[in-house]
This record gives C-alpha cells, sequence and structure tokens, in this order.
C-alpha cells in the first residue's frame, strides 16, 4: 500500500512543480498522459484510465484520498490469507472500472467544454477537454468495498464526527449519496468512477475473497435457515 501512495505523492509533487513553474512542456506531458478525458481517449491514450487514478492536483483531494486507501488497505491486510497482491489487484481493477464508469457516463452527455473557472482549475484554459477527471476516489471505493465485504463491523472514524461508524453503515452513506448525485449536472464529483470502483471491490471479494469470512458467511447462515 505505501507504494501505491507514493506513486500517487510523485504524480501530486510533478503535478505542482508543473503549475508551480509554468513547465510548458511537462503540463503538456501531465495533461495528456494523467488526465481520464474524452480528448485523451479519442486520441489513444488507453493508459490514462489508470495513470488517472494515481493523480491529483488539489492537496486535501490528495491527502483524503491517501489516507483513505491507507485505512481500507489496513482492514484488508489483517484479514488471514490476504496479501498484497489482492490489494494491488482490488486498487488496480477499480481504478479500470471507475474510469469505465466515468466514460460511459459522459459519453452518454452532450460534451461540455470546460474552462478556468471549470472544476478542473489547473490555471491552463489552452487545453480544455470536453471532460476531464482525475483522483484514486474510484479505487478508494473498490478498496472500501472489498474491506467492509470482509470485515463490514469494524469501526472507523469519519472526519468530524465524534464517534466510530461501523464500516457497512458507512458504505450505505457514500453509496447512497454516489447514486442520488450519479445524474446531476452541478456536481463536481465523479459519482460514476465511485459506484464502478465500488462494483469491482465487491465482485472481486465475491469471486476470490469470499473463503475470508465477511458478508458471504453471513449469507450462507441465512439461505441455511429458510
Amino acid at each position: 500500500m505505501w507504494a501505491v501512495i507514493g506513486v500517487n505523492a510523485a504524480v501530486w509533487g510533478t503535478w505542482v512543480y508543473s503549475i508551480s513553474s509554468k513547465d510548458k512542456k511537462l503540463r503538456r506531458t501531465m495533461d495528456e498522459n494523467f488526465l481520464l478525458s474524452g480528448t485523451n481517449l479519442k486520441e489513444g491514450r488507453y493508459h490514462t484510465m489508470v495513470t488517472s487514478a494515481f493523480s491529483h492536483i488539489d492537496p486535501f483531494h490528495f491527502i483524503f484520498n491517501m489516507v483513505s486507501l491507507n485505512a481500507f488497505g489496513s482492514v484488508m491486510s489483517f484479514v488471514p490469507g490476504i496479501r498484497g497482491a489482492h490489494i494491488l489487484a482490488v486498487v488496480f481493477g477499480s481504478a479500470v472500472a471507475g474510469s469505465a464508469a466515468m466514460y460511459y457516463q459522459k459519453s452518454q452527455q452532450t460534451p461540455q467544454r470546460i474552462s478556468r473557472g471549470g472544476w478542473l482549475n489547473t490555471g491552463s484554459a489552452r487545453w480544455t477537454p470536453e471532460w476531464a477527471g482525475l483522483g484514486a476516489s474510484g479505487a478508494v471505493m473498490g478498496m472500501a468495498a472489498a474491506a467492509t465485504c470482509l470485515r463490514p463491523f469494524t469501526p472507523m472514524g469519519f472526519m468530524f464526527i465524534p464517534i466510530p461508524i461501523p464500516l457497512w453503515a458507512m458504505m450505505i452513506g457514500y453509496v447512497g449519496m454516489d447514486t442520488f448525485f450519479l445524474g446531476s449536472k452541478s456536481s463536481k464529483v465523479g459519482h460514476a468512477a465511485h459506484l464502478g470502483g465500488f462494483a469491482f471491490g465487491a465482485v472481486y471479494y465475491l469471486s476470490l475473497l469470499r473463503n475470508r469470512g465477511g458478508l458471504w458467511k453471513f449469507v450462507q447462515f441465512a439461505m441455511r435457515r429458510k
């Protein structure tokens, strides 16, 4: 998990440098290789479906996602039999699933060009794809789904709430909010990416991790009682 956080930190630092130094060549490289956008995908830069999930510009976005990744990764790592390969598979799979979900949602909408004052305010008006996104949120939600399925009653702290919240309750809140705002034209959050990542994490658990306990045991118990 620390390797994943380290890569995210390096990419974030490069973004900050490219913007503060006004290095146009480096900035263009970052735009074309670390943003998920309609323009990048149309021009064949499909690797951005992965690299955009290791990419942040806003420091608070970066810190929140890294703290969340570490928290959910810690829950998974304490489960016997869960190795680093499982965690990496969830991170990368959720990143791709989140990107695919975002691409699908945006492809169904009327393209709207973003400007310097738009939600992706990186200080440049010259390179404005019709939509763009970045961040590890899809991967975070995939990790959250897998961790919740494995240990649904693990208490977690959440921002300014003074009491711990069980993972299952936290995830109901997250998924409910993302579902509610999914079609919102005013929201600047990638709700589709969140849900896509969450879906991958849940499917990964059901496919490969259900023998490690968690929700599947409750399902089996309920089925036996019928």
